[in-house]
Formats: structure tokens, sequence, C-alpha cells
């Protein structure tokens, strides 16, 4: 009776693998910046993306709600891909994944040029690259780009 429950639990386990890589493989290493992770874009109908990486309870899971948007993750190519949907509609990406990758190659640990540094009024060292801006004294990307 015991080994039946293990084969059974493990078939169910084996389904939800089998289930999160059906999405992992179908889904392009595209990334397209402020406007495309995979198959999901920003704007894109909620139903189109459930359709595609399944629904809450199927593949979504949600980590919070607060009126009609809900943020929660798909888990992807050995991480979360997070998806806000603002009432109908994508309205968030994230994810941390170097698995999508631009036409040229950029994504997720890619290394880039410094280049030039640009005095600002807050900043005595401004590192910029196609949109984003390198904070010098704080070794790192801001979250928002400049």
């Amino acid at each position: 009776m015991l080994s039946a429950v293990l084969v059974a639990a493990a078939l169910v386990v084996g389904l939800r693998l089998s289930d999160a890589n059906a999405h992992a493989a179908s889904d392009p290493p595209l990334l397209v910046p402020w406007s495309r992770v995979g198959n999901i874009a920003l704007g894109e109908s909620k139903a189109r993306v459930e359709r595609e990486y399944g629904s809450v309870g199927h593949g979504y899971h949600v980590l919070q709600r607060y009126g009609e948007t809900v943020q929660g993750y798909y888990r992807l190519h050995g991480s979360r891909v997070i998806v806000t949907f603002y009432g109908s509609r994508v309205g968030e990406l994230d994810f941390e994944t170097p698995y999508y990758r631009t036409k040229s190659g950029f994504g997720v640990g890619s290394t880039i040029a410094l280049g030039a540094c640009h005095k600002t009024a807050t900043n005595p060292c401004e590192h910029r690259w196609r949109g984003f801006v390198y904070n010098v004294k704080l070794k790192r990307i801001p979250a928002t780009a400049g």
C-alpha cells in the first residue's frame, strides 16, 4: 500500500515538473528591452499568457494581490519570471535568469564597457549605456533606468 502511495505521489510530482518543463520548452530565449520576455509582452492579455504559461494553481504562483492587480511568477529556466497583471493585461515583467537575451546577446550577467564618466548635480561620476545608468558610488545599476 505504501509503495502505491509513493508511486502516486511521484507521478503527481512528475506531472507538475513535466508541465513546468513544457512551458519552459516552448518559451523562447527572447528579450526585447522594455517590451517582451520570452513569449510574454507588456500590455498582452492575461488570458493569452495563462493559456500559454498557466493560470493560478497551474503554473502561476501568486505573491500578492491588491485590487485588480495580481503579482506572481512562473518557474522557468531555473528561476522565477515575475509577471504582474494590471486587471486583464500584463503590466510588469521581471526576471533574473541569463536565459533571456536580446538579438545582440545582451542579458542578465552581460558585461558592458563603462565608458566616460558624466558629472551630474547629484552624482560625481555616472556611466550611461543605452538608457541604463551605472552609479559608481553604489556599484550597481539603480532600479530605474535613466
